[in-house]
C-alpha cells in the first residue's frame, strides 16, 4: 500500500509518502484498544496485509510490559494479546521480538522466557512450543539455564527446503 512503518521506543509510526503525514500510536493506560507498550521490537505484515507489532522492553528482566499486537487498519486500533499466568493458551512472554508466517501459513511467535509459539489467527490462541528434556527431538524453544533472566527466541525463518530456522539468546 506504500505506507511505511517505524517502529520506536516511543511508539509506532505511520508515514504516508504520498500526504507526507505521519501518524503517531502510543500505549495508553485506559485505553485497552491502544499499543501494549511503547517500545517496539518487531513489526510483521502477515500475508493477509495484517500488521503485528511486537513490543517490550527487551534487557528490563522487571518490566511485564510488552506484547503482540494486532493492527486493525480501519479504526486504527489493536487488539492485544499478552502473558496471562492463568491461561495456558496465551504467550508464555510480553517481549516480543520475532515473528513469522511460513510456507504453510503457521504463525510462529517468539517471546522472551524461551518462549517459542504457533498463534491460531482466528482464535487468538497460543501453543506453546516448551522443551521438554524427555523429548529433544520435537521442535521447541531451547533449554536455558535456570535464573537466565535473557533468554530470548531472537529470529524464525524457513529455509528453501521449508525447514523452519529458530534464533535464541
Amino acid at each position: 500500500s506504500g505506507i511505511v512503518w517505524l517502529g520506536t521506543s516511543e511508539g509506532l509510526d505511520r508515514l504516508d509518502p504520498a500526504t507526507g503525514k505521519f501518524a503517531h500510536y502510543v500505549h495508553a493506560d485506559n485505553d485497552p484498544s491502544s499499543l501494549s507498550c511503547n517500545i517496539v521490537r518487531s513489526l510483521y505484515e502477515d500475508k493477509t496485509g495484517t500488521l503485528w507489532v511486537g513490543t517490550g522492553a527487551e534487557f528490563d528482566s522487571k518490566s511485564k510490559e510488552g506484547g503482540l499486537n494486532k493492527f486493525n487498519k480501519e479504526a486504527g486500533t489493536f487488539t492485544r494479546y499478552v502473558h496471562d499466568p492463568n491461561n495456558p493458551n496465551s504467550i508464555i512472554g510480553n517481549k516480543v521480538r520475532a515473528l513469522f508466517e511460513d510456507s504453510k501459513g503457521n504463525f510462529w511467535v517468539g517471546t522472551d522466557s524461551s518462549g517459542l509459539h504457533l498463534m491460531n489467527r482466528e482464535k487468538g490462541t497460543f501453543e506453546r512450543l516448551t522443551y521438554d528434556p524427555k523429548h529433544p527431538e520435537k521442535l521447541s524453544s531451547p533449554p536455558t539455564k535456570k535464573k537466565d533472566d535473557f533468554h530470548h527466541i531472537t529470529f524464525i525463518t524457513e529455509d528453501i527446503l521449508g525447514k523452519i530456522w529458530i534464533g535464541t539468546y
